[in-house]
Protein backbone atom coordinates (compact mmCIF):
# COMPACT_ATOMS: atom_id res chain seq x y z
CA UNK A 1 0.00 0.00 0.00
CA UNK A 2 2.60 2.35 1.17
CA UNK A 3 4.64 2.02 -2.35
CA UNK A 4 1.22 2.59 -4.27
CA UNK A 5 0.66 5.69 -2.64
CA UNK A 6 4.32 6.57 -2.54
CA UNK A 7 4.13 6.18 -6.75
CA UNK A 8 0.84 8.18 -6.60
CA UNK A 9 2.62 11.11 -4.43
CA UNK A 10 5.07 10.86 -7.18
CA UNK A 11 2.70 11.58 -10.28
CA UNK A 12 1.33 14.26 -8.70
CA UNK A 13 4.99 16.00 -8.01
CA UNK A 14 5.94 15.27 -11.51
CA UNK A 15 2.52 16.69 -13.19
CA UNK A 16 3.13 19.94 -11.00
CA UNK A 17 7.28 19.67 -11.95
CA UNK A 18 6.49 19.39 -15.61
CA UNK A 19 3.35 21.63 -15.77
CA UNK A 20 1.72 20.38 -19.07
CA UNK A 21 -2.24 21.49 -20.33
CA UNK A 22 -3.83 20.18 -17.83
CA UNK A 23 -1.46 19.11 -14.97
CA UNK A 24 -3.25 20.54 -12.19
CA UNK A 25 -6.23 18.16 -13.06
CA UNK A 26 -2.97 15.24 -12.96
CA UNK A 27 -2.14 16.43 -9.70
CA UNK A 28 -5.98 16.62 -8.25
CA UNK A 29 -6.63 12.61 -9.48
CA UNK A 30 -3.42 11.41 -8.12
CA UNK A 31 -4.20 13.36 -4.72
CA UNK A 32 -7.86 12.06 -4.87
CA UNK A 33 -6.52 7.96 -5.62
CA UNK A 34 -4.19 8.58 -2.55
CA UNK A 35 -7.00 9.97 -0.18
CA UNK A 36 -9.22 6.80 -1.46
CA UNK A 37 -6.23 4.32 -0.82
CA UNK A 38 -5.34 5.72 2.90
CA UNK A 39 -9.76 5.43 3.67
CA UNK A 40 -10.42 2.35 2.25
CA UNK A 41 -7.44 0.85 3.87
CA UNK A 42 -8.26 2.10 7.11
CA UNK A 43 -8.43 -0.60 10.10
CA UNK A 44 -11.79 0.42 11.43
CA UNK A 45 -14.37 -0.60 9.53
CA UNK A 46 -15.49 1.13 6.13
CA UNK A 47 -18.33 4.09 6.91
CA UNK A 48 -21.71 3.97 5.78
CA UNK A 49 -20.84 6.95 3.63
CA UNK A 50 -18.39 5.09 1.13
CA UNK A 51 -19.88 5.14 -2.04
CA UNK A 52 -19.52 1.81 -4.19
CA UNK A 53 -18.38 3.44 -7.31
CA UNK A 54 -15.20 4.38 -4.31
CA UNK A 55 -15.48 0.46 -3.66
CA UNK A 56 -15.00 -0.18 -7.32
CA UNK A 57 -12.76 1.92 -7.54
CA UNK A 58 -10.21 0.23 -5.28
CA UNK A 59 -11.16 -2.81 -7.04
CA UNK A 60 -10.03 -1.66 -10.32
CA UNK A 61 -7.00 0.06 -9.33
CA UNK A 62 -5.47 -2.77 -7.26
CA UNK A 63 -6.41 -5.05 -10.82
CA UNK A 64 -4.43 -2.50 -12.64
CA UNK A 65 -1.73 -2.32 -10.15
CA UNK A 66 -1.33 -6.56 -10.58
CA UNK A 67 -1.69 -6.21 -14.51
CA UNK A 68 -0.49 -2.76 -15.77
CA UNK A 69 2.83 -4.64 -17.40
CA UNK A 70 0.22 -6.39 -19.57
CA UNK A 71 -1.78 -5.11 -22.56
CA UNK A 72 -4.83 -4.50 -20.95
CA UNK A 73 -8.81 -4.43 -22.72
CA UNK A 74 -11.27 -1.85 -21.75
CA UNK A 75 -13.43 -5.45 -21.49
CA UNK A 76 -10.56 -6.99 -18.88
CA UNK A 77 -10.78 -3.98 -16.52
CA UNK A 78 -14.52 -3.87 -16.59
CA UNK A 79 -14.75 -7.35 -15.73
CA UNK A 80 -12.35 -7.73 -13.02
CA UNK A 81 -14.91 -5.36 -11.00
CA UNK A 82 -17.71 -7.08 -12.36
CA UNK A 83 -19.10 -4.21 -14.03
CA UNK A 84 -19.74 -2.64 -17.95
CA UNK A 85 -17.00 -0.80 -19.71
CA UNK A 86 -19.04 2.35 -19.46
CA UNK A 87 -19.67 1.78 -15.98
CA UNK A 88 -15.65 1.52 -15.77
CA UNK A 89 -15.31 4.96 -17.76
CA UNK A 90 -17.89 6.35 -15.35
CA UNK A 91 -15.47 5.45 -12.53
CA UNK A 92 -12.78 6.98 -13.35
CA UNK A 93 -14.12 9.77 -14.44
CA UNK A 94 -16.44 10.92 -12.00
CA UNK A 95 -13.79 10.02 -9.09
CA UNK A 96 -10.15 10.48 -10.77
CA UNK A 97 -11.09 13.01 -14.05
CA UNK A 98 -8.89 11.24 -15.53
CA UNK A 99 -9.53 8.01 -18.07
CA UNK A 100 -8.95 4.17 -17.52
CA UNK A 101 -6.75 4.30 -20.28
CA UNK A 102 -4.50 7.48 -19.50
CA UNK A 103 -4.02 6.18 -16.20
CA UNK A 104 -2.71 3.32 -16.93
CA UNK A 105 -0.22 5.03 -19.40
CA UNK A 106 0.80 7.04 -16.17
CA UNK A 107 1.23 4.32 -14.02
CA UNK A 108 3.36 2.21 -16.89
CA UNK A 109 5.67 5.49 -17.18
CA UNK A 110 6.13 6.46 -13.72
CA UNK A 111 6.98 2.31 -12.94
CA UNK A 112 9.14 2.96 -16.06
CA UNK A 113 10.77 6.14 -14.28
CA UNK A 114 11.17 3.81 -11.40
CA UNK A 115 13.19 1.19 -12.93
CA UNK A 116 15.12 3.73 -14.87
CA UNK A 117 17.03 4.98 -11.37
CA UNK A 118 16.94 1.70 -10.26
CA UNK A 119 18.54 -0.38 -12.87
CA UNK A 120 20.89 0.13 -16.31
CA UNK A 121 18.55 -2.24 -17.91
CA UNK A 122 17.70 -0.99 -21.32
CA UNK A 123 15.30 1.70 -22.82
CA UNK A 124 13.72 -1.35 -24.92
CA UNK A 125 13.69 -4.02 -22.08
CA UNK A 126 12.13 -1.64 -19.75
CA UNK A 127 9.28 -0.64 -22.50
CA UNK A 128 8.40 -4.31 -22.51
CA UNK A 129 8.40 -4.92 -18.92
CA UNK A 130 6.19 -1.89 -17.83
CA UNK A 131 3.62 -2.89 -20.61
CA UNK A 132 4.58 -1.05 -23.96
CA UNK A 133 4.75 -3.20 -27.25
CA UNK A 134 6.84 -0.64 -29.05
CA UNK A 135 9.85 1.02 -27.45
CA UNK A 136 9.36 3.87 -30.00
CA UNK A 137 5.81 4.63 -28.54
CA UNK A 138 7.34 4.24 -25.02
CA UNK A 139 9.91 6.98 -25.78
CA UNK A 140 7.21 8.89 -27.24
CA UNK A 141 4.98 9.00 -24.62
CA UNK A 142 7.39 9.06 -21.60
CA UNK A 143 8.50 12.27 -23.21
CA UNK A 144 5.28 13.71 -23.35
CA UNK A 145 4.98 12.90 -19.96
CA UNK A 146 7.96 14.13 -18.42
CA UNK A 147 9.34 16.34 -20.49
CA UNK A 148 12.89 14.20 -21.53
CA UNK A 149 13.33 11.03 -23.18
CA UNK A 150 14.02 8.20 -21.00
CA UNK A 151 17.68 7.94 -21.29
CA UNK A 152 17.74 12.15 -20.71
CA UNK A 153 15.47 11.29 -17.55
CA UNK A 154 17.94 8.65 -16.55
CA UNK A 155 20.84 10.66 -17.21
CA UNK A 156 19.38 14.11 -15.08
CA UNK A 157 18.46 12.13 -12.04
CA UNK A 158 20.63 8.89 -12.01
CA UNK A 159 23.58 10.79 -10.36
CA UNK A 160 21.93 11.23 -7.32
CA UNK A 161 19.72 14.61 -8.07
CA UNK A 162 16.41 12.78 -7.52
CA UNK A 163 15.43 10.04 -6.43
CA UNK A 164 11.67 8.44 -6.71
CA UNK A 165 10.25 6.58 -3.46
Amino acid sequence: MTAQINSLFDQAYFSDQTKKSGYEFQIRAALSQILLKVKLSSKTALPSNTTKTELTLQKLLTWIDHHYCQTITSKQLADSANISVRECQRCFSKTLHISPSKYIIHKRILTAAKILLQTDLSVTVISSNCGFNSPSYFTKTFKSTMNMTPVQFRDNYAKGNYKIR
